[in-house]
């Protein structure tokens, strides 16, 4: 008999399936056998978490091996993550987002559908096929984008082509592993070192590109904010997709073991680069969706900071540093899938239309939108690291793994932990400007602009529901990471046990130390201080006499406040920053003046990124690269096109035959 574990299993990848082949039928029926097939991943999680690690099915692979499902305690962890996000996408869209055609619920469902399989793959071969189904159900999603198609076209297509680089720098990866043990399973012994390396490297090229930081953020921003992809396709790229980047590193780790300090130098470099760059564009950007595409890029720097930590600490023996950090890095992977998914689910309508308008203009909030606000405030605090937020919990013991960097033996581990740690608290800090831009030019204005008075407003349940998970993340965090303590002994090979004790007289379990001794604190008596505060607040207030409050329009220089050149709107908030980086910034991001509406850009709505340039050059270059073969090697002779078939099946069997020997 079948238990719950694989029955969840199994009965979500069928009905994600079946929901690919509805969405050509009927989107909303689409919608909701999609949300069923995430909720039963999530059952799958648990299982996983609650009963240990469980197998279904057994089949003969192309390669001769056997092939089955599996799930341990990291996957079952970030099934339970993605399935989360997934049942919020899906509530989201089905009472929302009927007008899209069947590319949006076929793609999302898809991409679902080949995360499942990828984190339910114990074998390499698996692994591929399902992060290729991942790959191709985001791009036919992004395809449905509301950009013109001289935009919205070669955006998808970044986002296919270094989705296409990421499968084969896996398939280098693992067929570097096949070579090392012998077998392509993920199990056996230790890989020599000649192999590791390659694994390694290759494998943290995959998994970076799909995670959207440097130097690969264009496959993230790109399609989000200048395709301007649909809400659902939005939120499941940016939650779900690079979460799952984050999965490919952490069963990299548990499958090579303890490695060279380099590795993690190696991250934490990469790591450190892309939260800096990525807060700030996010702080100057004002386009919404292309602010948290760049909020993305920072948050998964900051995973990569965590792992990054972790290997240089355990590098050197220091195994309770490297298990704090495994233990933020895998908490800040759930505070940002569940505040960045609700972000997208509403920053998708506010981004509507042929030319992206600034976060300040064209919104669709008014009186009954509280839901959504309210959604949006309390993810965005989240992501601004806020306490108690679940995204304060997180930074803060990146943080703190970071300044204990003095117990590293080497000097230049020291510097470089510490250096990280000071860019990202700078970080930190720009992230606290972007979010207080974004929810307050977009959540707390509740205006709207006459001339859409049809414009939908998002239903309340999905968008708070997913914003509130980064609230009981945070105020529950100790008892969290209490749960994550048999995730983190198979990443780190060793048992461990959660960083949690009691301090203060508060019970044990409430409070968090990121050392011994060094810092700890209490996420859990932070919401009970700010209520008694509150309480005190409230009956001060209420036995004090009654005021007469006097409003008086604002001091605008002797001009009225409603003149176009007086709006003080998003573009202005960020003023000071983009006169800072004017020679970084583009002439097309810089602030001007439009006499009819008042300060607007001059061009593309959203900061440029520097690198663009970079990948034009090398995208013209690949471009008359394949002019030259087209003329020269596909002459349309059908000699040439036997003798390259020929070559292809005569290398694909030297490999193959290298592999097996």
């Amino acid at each position: 008999m079948i238990g719950a574990g694989p029955l969840s299993l199994v009965v979500g990848l069928a009905l994600l399936a079946g929901a690919v082949l509805l969405a050509r039928f009927e989107r909303r029926l689409a919608y909701a056998v999609l949300g069923g097939g995430a909720f039963a991943l999530v059952g799958a999680g648990l299982a996983a978490g609650l009963t240990g690690t469980f197998a279904w099915g057994g089949w003969t692979g192309p390669l001769g091996e056997t092939e089955f499902l599996r799930v341990d305690a990291l996957s079952g962890y970030f099934l339970i993550v993605v399935g989360i996000v997934g049942v919020a996408v899906a509530g989201f869209a089905f009472a929302h987002d009927p007008t899209h055609g069947p590319g949006v619920p076929m793609g999302t469902a898809a991409t679902l559908l080949g995360i499942g399989l990828v984190l339910a793959a114990p074998t390499s071969l698996l692994f591929l096929a399902g992060w290729e189904i991942m790959t191709l159900g985001s791009f036919v999603g992004l395809l449905q984008g509301a950009s013109p198609r001289e935009r919205l076209v070669p955006a998808a297509y970044a986002f296919l082509g270094l989705g296409e680089a990421s499968t084969l720098a896996w398939f280098v990866a693992w067929g570097a592993l096949r070579a090392a043990r012998g077998t392509w399973l993920f199990a056996g012994g230790p890989v020599p070192a000649e192999w590791a390396g390659i694994v390694f490297v290759a494998g943290a090229v995959a998994a970076t590109i799909k995670m959207g930081v440097l130097p690969f953020q264009i496959g993230e921003w790109l399609p989000l904010a200048r395709a301007q992809a649909p809400a659902p396709v939005a939120a499941l790229v940016s939650a779900a997709v690079t979460a799952v980047g984050a999965y490919g590193l952490l069963r990299l780790m548990t499958l090579l073991g303890p490695g060279p300090a380099w590795w993690g130098g190696l991250l934490l470099i990469v790591g450190c680069a892309s939260a800096l760059v990525g807060a700030l564009w996010a702080s100057v950007s004002d386009h919404p969706q292309g602010l948290l595409a760049y909020s993305t890029i920072e948050n998964n720097g900051l995973i990569l900071v965590a792992l990054g930590a972790s290997l240089i600490a355990s590098a050197y023996g220091l195994t309770g540093l490297a298990a704090v950090a495994l233990f933020a890095a895998l908490f800040q992977v759930f505070a940002h899938a569940s505040a960045k998914s609700g972000l997208f689910l509403v920053a998708g309508p506010l981004a509507r239309g042929p030319r992206p308008p600034p976060s300040d203009r064209d919104r669709f909030w008014d009186g009954r939108a509280a839901g959504p606000s309210l959604g949006m405030y309390l993810a965005g605090a989240s992501l601004a690291a806020a306490p108690p937020m679940a995204g304060f919990v997180a930074e803060w013991m990146i943080l703190e793994t970071l300044f204990q960097s003095y117990r590293i033996p080497s000097l230049t581990y020291q510097l470089l932990g510490l250096f990280a740690g000071a860019l990202l608290a700078l970080a930190d800090g720009l992230m606290v400007v972007a979010m207080t831009k974004f929810v307050g030019y977009d959540a707390l204005r509740r205006t709207r602009q006459r001339n859409d008075p049809g414009a939908a407003r998002p239903r309340p349940g999905p968008i708070l529901g997913i914003a509130s998970v980064s609230v009981a993340l945070g105020v529950a965090a100790p008892w969290v990471l209490t749960a994550l303590a048999p995730v983190v002994g198979l990443v780190g090979g060793r048992p461990v046990s959660a960083p949690v004790v009691g301090l203060l007289g508060l019970p044990i379990g409430w409070s968090i130390v990121s050392g011994a001794p060094f810092g700890a604190f209490t996420p859990t008596a932070i919401p009970v201080a700010l209520g008694l505060g509150t309480l005190v607040a409230v009956g001060y207030a209420a036995l004090g006499r009654p005021t007469r409050i006097r409003r008086t329009p604002v001091w605008m220089s002797g001009s009225r406040p409603d003149l176009p050149g007086e709006i003080y709107g998003s573009k202005a908030f960020s003023t000071g920053l983009r006169t800072m980086l004017k020679e970084l910034l583009p002439a097309a991001a810089v602030i001007g003046f439009d006499e009819a509406r008042g300060p607007s850009d001059t061009g593309v709505p959203e900061a440029l990124d520097p690198f663009e340039r970079g990948y034009t050059a090398l995208a013209a270059a690949v471009q008359g690269l394949g002019q030259v073969i087209s003329r020269n090697l596909m002459a349309g002779r059908l000699d040439r096109y036997v003798a390259y078939l020929l070559i292809a099946v005569l290398a694909a069997v030297a490999y193959v035959g290298i592999l097996y020997h």
